[in-house]
């Protein structure tokens, strides 16, 4: 997709922050409650049409999808409930509950059906044609196709439609009855603060919040203007200011080794999580102006022992998700219970267990790799994790029994340590691939690290010769360590909000400026800057 100026920055640009979301509040708060609901359909109409113009339509196609399907589904079910006949026999009553299940099955496969299909197309089609091209020529069948052009991708398909997904699927499990009113789906759907980065969320949970019409105000309103402050501390002090030492230590990675390479990890890493949870900062302080909690989207995923753990606590909103929707499905599905049978006859122990859990655990992992783009290293990404926390899984009772045997108290503090430690290690070589330009790229960088030391580039200042010196790397050294130590504040159970509005609205105010004052005079913007665009944004 190109971008525009606006696009390129989403939450993060002073158009929206000075601008849109200002006056979006002062009408939002004007208009009649009863009417509050509709002024932020109509902002998340023009939020996407601002940003992506024409491509608006994906979404509002995406809200009509959801709507319709989930209402045919709650038709059927009506249906086959009016169906019911007096004196009707046991296998009458069985026939007309299959009917109504079919019925209601074909309705949700439809909805859904169209929505991932309309994303597999849009941001796959193209990646897909060229891996059957590349798979028969190899193979040496037929002429080789036609491979096209990558299609516009529309903002944030990745997340809205799995949004809509969720509620198609919820009405059909029958969690909550298909909503009437198309304005309030296609709200649900667009919804502009949670539009481009997240985080997904669910109908039941934002609904009523949308329909409240209950704007912020006093203590709730400073709230939200803190957490959208933090988020651009977050974003344009330390993930902008990161952006050309990391891209000049990618782009040219073959100049590159020893140290020089584990720091481009681990500054990568550093710049995901500040530019990914700073802009879901903006977008959770933005929607509570408006009085709607959006769910958290980490929660100190750098303090995980594991990566289950760090998994569990870095895009919580994707990995439930993909708990709810694709690994309860295939664990439960015919063909694992059919798997599960089987190895129950020839296997006994754990083994027995692992192997069907084994087929969900790959049905996920592949999808948290594949979700993230249309290329192999995506997939190598997810399967990456998968290995990891298989090998994990396998020797877990190896590791039991060490623990035992050594006496070492595995919840101790030397421990903990050891597993933070081994955590952030895999979790940084991750993120190499992740975003390494393709895996060779990824092979290349990983056989350097073996060139020690390789600090040559860093000693003669030569690598600060690209748009980063060492003035950006102090000042994110600084708003690193505040980040810190806001996360261990959070780790030990320090919780700010009631914090600060326990010292009164002048303390909330002050903390509010001082955020803005490090935006303005710390934040990598204006002349001799390009803007960054939040990374997420492009998924």
């Amino acid at each position: 997709m190109k971008f525009t100026r606006w696009d390129d920055t989403a939450l993060s640009s002073w158009i929206y922050l000075l601008f849109f979301l200002p006056l979006l509040y002062v009408v939002y708060v004007a208009v009649p409650k009863r009417h509050r609901w509709a002024v932020l359909l109509a902002a998340s109409c023009a939020f996407c049409w601002l940003v992506s113009r024409w491509l608006v339509a994906y979404v509002l196609a995406a809200a009509f999808v959801a709507w319709a399907s989930a209402l045919l589904v709650d038709r059927a079910r009506d249906k086959g409930k009016k169906g019911r006949q007096p004196g009707e026999t046991r296998g009458e009553r069985k026939a007309r509950k299959a009917l109504t299940k079919r019925r209601m099955k074909a309705a949700c496969a439809a909805g859904v059906c169209i929505l991932l299909g309309t994303l597999v197309v849009v941001k796959y089609g193209a990646f897909l044609i060229s891996a059957i091209d590349g798979a028969a020529g190899a193979l040496g069948v037929g002429a080789p196709l036609a491979v096209p052009e990558a299609m516009a991708l529309p903002l944030g398909i990745s997340f809205y439609t799995l949004a809509a997904v969720s509620y198609v699927v919820d009405v059909y499990r029958g969690k909550y009855a298909a909503c009437r009113s198309l304005g309030t789906v296609a709200l649900f759907v667009a919804y502009f603060p949670a539009l481009t980065e997240g985080p997904i969320g669910r109908f039941d949970q934002l609904a009523g919040q949308l329909r409240a019409g209950e704007p912020a105000r006093g203590e709730r309103r400073a709230y939200g203007v803190q957490l959208i402050l933090w988020g651009l501390v977050k974003k344009i002090v330390v993930a902008d200011r990161l952006a050309p030492l990391v891209n000049e230590l990618y782009d040219h990675h073959a100049s590159y080794s020893g140290l020089m390479v584990v720091l481009a990890a681990v500054l990568y890493t550093l710049q995901l999580y500040a530019d990914f949870s700073g802009v879901v900062d903006i977008a959770r302080g933005s929607s509570e102006l408006f009085g709607v909690t959006l769910a958290r989207n980490f929660e100190q995923p750098f303090f995980s022992r594991s990566v289950n753990e760090f998994w569990r606590r870095w895009h919580m909103s994707l990995g439930s998700w993909l708990r709810d929707y694709v690994f309860y499905p295939v664990s439960l599905s015919g063909a694992t219970r059919r798997l599960s049978v089987w190895a129950r006859r020839r296997f006994s122990g754990r083994a027995s267990q692992l192997i069907p859990a084994t087929l969900a655990l790959l049905a996920v992992w592949s999808a948290t790799g594949i979700w993230h783009g249309a290329a192999w290293k995506y997939l190598a990404y997810g399967l990456y994790y998968f290995c990891i926390v298989m090998v994990g899984t396998l020797l877990e009772p190896a590791i039991r029994s060490f623990f035992a045997w050594s006496g070492i108290d595995r919840g101790g503090r030397f421990a903990r340590t050891v597993s933070l430690a081994r955590t952030l290690v895999l979790v940084c070589v991750g993120m190499m691939l992740f975003r390494a330009d393709t895996l060779g790229a990824f092979r290349a960088m990983l056989r350097s690290v073996w060139v020690w030391p390789g600090t040559e580039p860093l000693t003669s200042g030569s690598v600060f010769a690209h748009g980063a010196d060492r003035y950006d790397l102090l000042v994110v050294a600084v708003f690193a360590a505040l980040m810190l130590a806001v996360d261990v504040a959070h780790e030990r159970g320090v919780a700010f909000r009631p914090l600060l509005l326990g010292h009164g609205t002048a303390v909330c105010w002050a903390s509010g400026f001082a955020l803005l004052a490090c935006a303005i005079v710390f934040g990598a913007y204006g002349v001799g800057y390009v803007p960054v665009p939040s990374i997420y944004a492009k998924f």
